[in-house]
């Protein structure tokens, strides 16, 4: 939870309220009070109590300050896609596929998986999943815009693999496979697309 906000404070009863949803305030309290002096021990070791500089307290909050040369790869996707999406928006078609790409090749899958439906990470989860599909859908866009409708189909088809319910996106991927000469391919898209519709009815 701290390497997702990592540089950023996290609040102790966020904490708390996360890791330790149905136990009491004392017993949440002293969790949280083990699990970061285990963590401070893991990371910086031998480090004498209340000389962190990795994971730092200020007040009632808890920090996780990136080492140099540290990094985090939540925040290098999140702001690609700001990027290319900014870029996007100005008509700057070079530079939004690019930062896209980038953006889409840092996501490589769900979200702590291994932390299964945990209350805290479900949010964030499906946060990053739809920031993907965005950049994914406008990647798409782009590249059709800028006459690559083999890379419109590639972007287009990420998209929905990560969100098959997206209408907008199933028009883009058939009108990309009609622009690359594949009719049958877009035919193809558009008994997928039917069948999505007919299993949310």
């Amino acid at each position: 939870m701290l390497a997702v906000h990592s540089g950023r404070p996290v609040h102790r009863e966020q904490l708390m309220a996360a890791l330790w949803p149905e136990s009491s305030a004392r017993t949440a309290g002293h969790g949280l009070q083990t699990a970061v002096s285990a963590l401070r021990t893991v990371l910086e070791p031998g480090q004498d109590r209340g000389r962190s500089r990795v994971l730092v307290r200020s007040g009632e909050a808890y920090t996780l300050d990136l080492v140099p040369g540290g990094s985090c790869d939540v925040q290098h996707f999140e702001a690609a896609t700001a990027e290319g999406l900014a870029e996007a928006a100005r008509g700057r078609g070079d530079r939004a596929a690019e930062a896209l790409t980038r953006a889409l090749r840092l996501y490589t899958g769900e979200l702590l998986p291994e932390d299964g439906p945990a209350e805290w990470v479900v949010p964030l989860r499906e946060r990053c999943r739809d920031q993907a599909v965005r950049a994914a859908h406008t990647l798409a866009e782009v590249e059709l815009a800028r006459g690559r409708a083999g890379e419109a189909v590639a972007a287009a088809g990420h998209a929905l693999s990560l969100d098959p319910f997206r209408d907008a996106v199933w028009r883009l991927l058939i009108e990309a496979h009609r622009r690359a000469g594949d009719p049958e391919a877009a035919r193809q898209a558009e008994r997928r697309h039917a069948r999505v519709l007919a299993a949310l009815r």
